[in-house]
């Protein structure tokens, strides 16, 4: 009995450990270097997503844990590398959509512009840096005044 208490505990540990939007998000950044054909970005992607859920897998499954395994795995998570790529990869769509007339933009560019700003937001929790955290404001701000657009043209 006390086993398996033990064992739901470390699963809902490590659930929470490896977020699974975080892990789509991963997945989604990796396929995007498979259709831009950029092989070099997605095997690096592939070895640092690998990394940190090696990491995770390492620490949810200890009870001890060393100083230094803390730091690399929290420096892992501040990262903010995987939120600049997707970011990139969403506005280069947005641009792609824009630009394209024969595709009906309406509701499409929201979208894309709502998964602009979920990464801004993201990338804002995790940096840490006062420069960083200051662009991220810029962003939201011209994150905002290009919804008010879209809804013009809406």
């Amino acid at each position: 009995m006390l086993a398996g208490k033990m064992g739901e505990l470390e699963q809902m540990a490590l659930r929470s450990q490896m977020n699974p939007h975080f892990i789509f998000n991963s997945l989604n950044s990796i396929q995007h270097y498979v259709i831009d054909k950029d092989i070099l970005g997605a095997n690096e992607f592939i070895t640092h997503f690998s990394r940190l859920i090696r990491l995770t897998l390492d620490i949810s499954s200890k009870l001890d844990i060393s100083i230094e395994q803390e730091i690399i795995y929290y420096i892992e998570k501040i990262d903010i590398s995987e939120e600049q790529v997707r970011l990139k990869n969403h506005c280069d769509y947005f641009r792609d959509v824009l630009m394209d007339h024969a595709i009906v933009k309406g509701k499409k560019l929201s979208f894309i512009l709502q998964e602009i700003g979920r990464e801004i937001n993201t990338t804002g929790s995790k940096a840490y840096d006062s420069d960083i955290q200051k662009c991220v404001v810029l962003m939201k701000d011209e994150l905002e005044k290009a919804k008010e657009q879209i809804l013009n043209v809406l």
